[in-house]
């Protein structure tokens, strides 16, 4: 339950995230910006002339220090996906506003919360952190499991756009 989740992952809720990014409305774009990235391109210079979050892009990408439980799903499951691999750069990750390029710039320690303080956005960041470690076996025929959106990617082949279709 939550309680056991926190105990597992308490380590986590006293830290703040501290993230950048770069929003773009398509995946070959947020692909074209990793890849910009990765052959050395600055990621705020690369945020203010691309990204179409006028807030953050003009800031460099950056939205601060947040807590656990303030990002939108898909992003902080990408987000912790990268911390828990060594990267702190992860994308193209989808959400509901586009698809986003992160940069994890920091991670802050914070006071701990006390397990019998956790309100309730809490407790979903901790389930959301516990599902991150769990491990889903997909039969090969439907995909494979991609933890990054939480769902079965289709596979590719002949059939892959039907079943993409049957996924939306």
């Amino acid at each position: 339950g939550i309680r056991a989740a926190y105990e597992a992952n308490a380590h986590l809720l006293g830290h703040d995230l501290c993230t950048s990014h770069i929003l773009v409305s398509y995946e070959d774009d947020a692909r074209a910006v990793m890849h910009l990235l990765e052959s050395g391109e600055d990621f705020a210079a690369l945020a203010g002339s691309v990204s179409q979050d006028p807030g953050s892009g003009q800031a460099g990408g950056s939205l601060g220090c947040v807590g656990l439980g303030r990002f939108v799903p898909t992003f902080e499951r990408a987000a912790l996906g990268a911390l828990a691999a060594g990267e702190t750069l992860v994308g193209p990750v989808p959400s509901e506003f586009g698809f986003h390029v992160i940069r994890i710039d920091e991670v802050r320690p914070v006071e701990p919360v006390a397990f019998d303080d956790l309100g309730v956005r809490l407790s979903a960041a901790l389930l959301q952190i516990a599902g991150l470690t769990r491990t889903v076996e997909v039969d090969a025929r439907f995909g494979d499991w991609d933890p990054v959106v939480g769902r079965v990617a289709p596979p590719a082949g002949p059939l892959a756009p039907a079943l993409a279709r049957l996924g939306s």
